[in-house]
């Protein structure tokens, strides 16, 4: 099969191990897990390193990246089409750095990943989920074929219905647009801050400067 590679900006939480980190309730069924994920896949991941990422200032995000395999149910219809279902294709997902509960994935590993979208756009992978190494869910992931026809999402009621361009099968790179501007944004913010501060300076001086030249 002819393979497409594009790039897709997702977050996921990188975080040390589960164990330690974070404590889970129970294990989701596959039927709960599989209808309120965003995006289902498999893929191996090639490296994992710092991202230039800043979607809140001070908490950068670590990136993840692999390449997908096969696409196994989407939130977004395009995505269980054909060629986009099973074209491999480089990603990078994002973990905001420090945060519990994330899944730890590991260089050269092929994984099954549950990805949740966070904040409309940005996506996680949570550790107390399903996502697990491909080896150990052979079954899960024959199931989740076989259900890819009939499944339906659950909407967040927290986040409302998402625009098709989030996942959409052929626009991945728009979720790097979407992180590339917050972390514009996020420059924009230091800058005011920084402006604001020097302000604050040049009045206290001012003052200083009046108090100790009266008459």
């Amino acid at each position: 099969m002819h393979r497409v590679a594009f790039c897709l900006a997702v977050a996921l939480v990188l975080v040390a191990p589960q164990a330690n980190a974070c404590s889970c309730a129970p294990l989701p069924s596959r039927e709960l897990a599989a209808r309120s994920a965003d995006l289902v896949f498999l893929a191996t991941v090639d490296s994992v390193g710092l991202a230039r990422v800043y979607p809140v200032p001070g908490y950068p995000l670590q990136g993840i990246w692999l390449t997908i395999e096969e696409v196994l149910l989407s939130s977004s219809p395009s995505l269980l089409s054909g060629r986009s279902r099973k074209s491999g294709r480089p990603i990078t997902l994002h973990y905001v750095q420090g945060t519990a509960c994330g899944y730890v994935f590991r260089p050269g590993e092929r994984y099954l990943v549950y990805a949740h979208r966070t904040n409309g756009s940005l996506m996680d992978a949570s550790g107390c989920g399903r996502t697990a190494l491909a080896a150990d869910a052979e079954e899960e992931i024959d199931w989740l074929r076989s259900r890819r026809a009939t499944w339906v999402p659950i909407p967040d009621p927290m986040v409302g219905p998402q625009p098709d361009r989030v996942v959409s099968g052929t626009a991945f790179d728009s979720l790097a647009a979407v992180a590339a501007e917050g972390e514009a944004r996020a420059r924009r913010r230091v800058g005011m801050s920084m402006a604001l501060n020097v302000c604050l300076l040049l009045a206290l001086g001012v003052v200083a400067w009046r108090a100790t030249h009266r008459p």
